[in-house]
């Protein structure tokens, strides 16, 4: 299976990104013309993949659109299971109660 998505940009169609070492904030523009995978963070100058500079907000966005794929996979495996005997003493029925995690990006608020 493969997801798509998209990590939003601010209004001046900027990335957030943290530094996985040092933690530092800062931001790039996408569609630079960078052709590479790696990134330099500007504070302490760790040199990692471009995945790794993630910030807090942004993996728990991707994991959220994760987990919500997974249930409907798991929700609907289980449902093609549903069934019950001719008699009716025992059933199987799959409900609709899965907790849908948010799925919008919390703003993330940096004040110096």
């Amino acid at each position: 299976m493969e997801l798509q998505f998209e990590v939003f940009t601010d209004e001046n169609g900027m990335y957030g990104r943290e530094c996985p070492d040092c933690e530092g904030y800062f931001k790039v523009k996408g569609g630079t013309g960078l052709d590479s995978d790696l990134m330099t963070c500007p504070y302490c100058g760790i040199r990692s993949s471009t995945d790794e500079f993630f910030t807090n907000a942004q993996v728990e966005y991707i994991q959220s659109i994760v987990v919500n794929e997974i249930g409907k996979l798991v929700h609907k495996s289980f449902k093609s299971l549903e069934r019950g005997n001719r008699k009716g003493f025992v059933t199987f029925k799959v409900n609709d109660r899965l907790k849908r995690l948010p799925l919008k990006p919390r703003v993330l608020i940096i004040q110096n």
